[in-house]
């Protein structure tokens, strides 16, 4: 189980991601896409360990294929704790970096 420092906020899924790898940092921080509250395409932060993913922002706990599947989840870049706080500093903010 992940550890939660925080509790639920819209719209913050690259800050909240990042800073769950902080506290997480065995897993994977990945950006990407998935599907909006109104069926478009939104650019989105989640974290991923051994087939699971964590999605901060909705605070749910699944597995990468349901996560998938179910929010249409496209992977853009992935990003380990080290590569992810090079990226921070370097662009002085959360991302997305690509």
């Amino acid at each position: 189980m992940i550890n939660r420092p925080y509790r639920k906020f819209a719209g913050r899924c690259y800050q909240l991601a990042y800073l769950s790898l902080l506290i997480n940092p065995e897993w994977q921080l990945v950006h990407g896409s998935t599907r909006g509250a109104n069926g478009s395409t939104v650019g989105h932060a989640w974290l991923e360990f051994d087939g699971m993913v964590y999605d901060p922002v909705l605070d749910v706990e699944m597995t990468a294929r349901d996560f998938a599947e179910q929010y249409a989840a496209s992977t853009t870049a992935i990003y380990s704790v080290q590569e992810a706080t090079r990226a921070t500093i370097k662009f002085g903010h959360y991302g997305p970096w690509s």
